[in-house]
């Protein structure tokens, strides 16, 4: 199953929550909890993962569009940085204006 089917079956049939294909990497480290939540960016279901340890902790959105999965990432989530503040306001930015272009996903590359 595709990374698209996937999210399209978390957004569909889990209520957007549950979504544990997208995250088996992570859900697979002991010890650490993954946060699953439901948002809407750009007017589209998205399935937000919180707590995805990478290296960094870090903020996964994916959200599905004309057949394509986005993956919005923000990095280092973690409230104890002095630069959390910025980026939690960059991520509210980003979120909050978002949008996708009519069409533009199926238009070939080149």
């Amino acid at each position: 199953m595709s990374r698209c089917q996937l999210l399209a079956a978390a957004v569909a049939e889990l209520g957007l929550v549950g979504c544990a294909p997208l995250a088996r990497e992570a859900d697979s480290v002991p010890g650490i909890s993954l946060t699953r939540s439901g948002l809407t960016v750009a007017d589209e279901q998205a399935v937000l993962l919180d707590n995805f340890h990478s290296g960094d902790v870090l903020r996964k959105v994916n959200v599905l569009n004309d057949n394509h999965v986005y993956t919005l990432t923000f990095v280092p989530w973690e409230a104890a940085r002095e630069e959390f503040p910025r980026l939690r306001d960059l991520y509210a930015t980003v979120i909050d204006s978002f949008s996708f272009l009519p069409g533009a996903s199926s238009e070939p590359l080149g």
